[in-house]
């Protein structure tokens, strides 16, 4: 490319130094001629013109020229990193879990053949008891089309995060049991506790490493049971997708 442009440079200066040797011989010499100077020195003037002219149409066209294949360059290159990303997207939805959330009446859940084939995952903000008062239990079923990994649940306030299962494959599910762990006579030691609405995030891992994280809100409703202890029942508000963290 440089070696072109110094000859373009060289030409354009051996245009000059012969219009100008030309227009020396013309204009000083004092040899006979049937044209007077001043023609000679219009046809001159016209032959350099013209060739001035040749050379700018040259240099046009060659920068149009690069300025397209350089465009070309740029297209080529945006296409070639769409295809690459869209492959990868492709290659990432083909293997994607996805949660659909719900609640199901604990009583529906402990008469069904899942209370004693996969049981349920007892998650207990609180120690002052093992077992949970809850009127309902939430169900984690994977609809995508590849299996959740590391699946866990962490709660607002909780410096722990409970894991509910390594793997929940397509179309199979999972139970969970979110707990107060209060239960007790007093309703001003429950009231202390109560705190209206819980969040929580259920977070897992596809096979590629990406991981996502839903958004979990909850009611936390303070009752009792036909005069029995005052208890916290939890129960699901409502969830959506919160966060998807890609490595395409």
């Amino acid at each position: 490319m440089k070696k072109k442009n110094w000859l373009m440079l060289c030409i354009i200066g051996l245009i000059f130094i012969v219009g100008l040797i030309v227009s020396w011989l013309v204009a000083e010499n004092s040899f006979p001629s049937a044209i007077n100077k001043a023609s000679w020195l219009g046809f001159f003037g016209s032959y350099i013109g013209s060739g001035m002219g040749a050379v700018a149409t040259v240099l046009g066209v060659k920068w149009t020229f690069q300025l397209q294949q350089e465009k070309d360059r740029k297209d080529y290159e945006i296409q070639k990193q769409e295809l690459k990303d869209q492959v990868e997207l492709n290659r990432r939805e083909a293997v994607k879990p996805y949660f659909v959330i719900k609640k199901v009446r604990k009583t529906e859940f402990e008469n069904s053949e899942d209370a004693e084939k996969k049981g349920c995952n007892l998650i207990l903000l609180e120690y002052e008891k093992f077992y949970s008062d809850n009127d309902y239990v939430l169900q984690i079923k994977n609809i995508g089309r590849g299996p959740a990994l590391k699946v866990k649940m962490n709660i607002e306030g909780k410096k722990r995060g409970w894991i509910i299962s390594e793997a929940v494959e397509e179309g199979d599910y999972e139970f969970i049991d979110i707990a107060s762990g209060i239960n007790v006579e007093d309703e001003s030691i429950a009231a202390k506790n109560y705190v209206g609405e819980k969040k929580a995030e259920l977070r897992f891992q596809d096979l590629y490493g990406n991981r996502y994280t839903y958004r979990l809100i909850m009611n936390e409703v303070l009752a009792t049971k036909d005069g029995g202890p005052y208890k916290l029942c939890i129960e699901l508000k409502d969830w959506n997708m919160e966060q998807e963290d890609i490595n395409l």
